[in-house]
This record gives C-alpha cells, sequence and structure tokens, in this order.
C-alpha cells in the first residue's frame, strides 16, 4: 500500500483496451514519455497509449496486444491509499480503497 502524493485526473473516459492477440494500429510514439505508442483498437476504434513491452509488431504500422492490457487512468487526490500493482514507463497500475483500477504518473505515489 501506498500514498498518494499529489493529484492526478485521468484524461480519457474511454481508452483502448483490450485482450491477447487484439489487432491495434500504430499512430504514434510519445516523445514525452518514452516506452509509449498511441494505438488504435482496429475493432472497437477506442484509441489511447499502449506500453511499448506490451505490443508485438507486425509491421510499421501494425502491431498485436501480448496481453490483455486497458489504458484506463485512475484520479486520485493527495493523502488516499493505493495498491501498487504493476510499474511501466514512469506509471503505475493502482487499485484505490473502493476497487477502482488504472494507471497513475509514478511522480504522483509515494513510493516505499
Amino acid at each position: 500500500m501506498c500514498r498518494v502524493r499529489a493529484a492526478y485526473q485521468r484524461a480519457y473516459q474511454a481508452p483502448i483496451a483490450g485482450i491477447a492477440g487484439d489487432p491495434v494500429k500504430i499512430r504514434r510514439r510519445d516523445d514525452e514519455e518514452p516506452g509509449w505508442i498511441w494505438c488504435e483498437h482496429s475493432a472497437n476504434g477506442l484509441a489511447g497509449w499502449v506500453p511499448e513491452a506490451f505490443l508485438e509488431r507486425r509491421t510499421a504500422e501494425t502491431a498485436v496486444l501480448r496481453r490483455s492490457y486497458s489504458a484506463m487512468e485512475l484520479s486520485v487526490q493527495p493523502g488516499q491509499i493505493v495498491m501498487i500493482v504493476e510499474t511501466m514507463a514512469g506509471w503505475i497500475w493502482c487499485v484505490s480503497a473502493s476497487g477502482e483500477a488504472g494507471w497513475v504518473p509514478a511522480e504522483k505515489i509515494e513510493l516505499p
């Protein structure tokens, strides 16, 4: 369990999500946050940032998800307690006490 040090508000309400093997279209890299690629789900059109490590490239513009993934971000407030599940390229997948889950920038969390 960790404490949130600074507020964060989720940027996207309906981000990309999928299961292993789902095809995605690669749109662009994130120049400010290395390791993240903006992708669009080929079936439902939802888009969002995907860790490059979660993608298996097929061509320069296409890939498939290596594992199930959601780009959902978690809105948090200072002092809130969250459970860390996974860290990836400057972001942390957290679960709140109410059971909500999502990505939070690592600098917003007080790490042990």
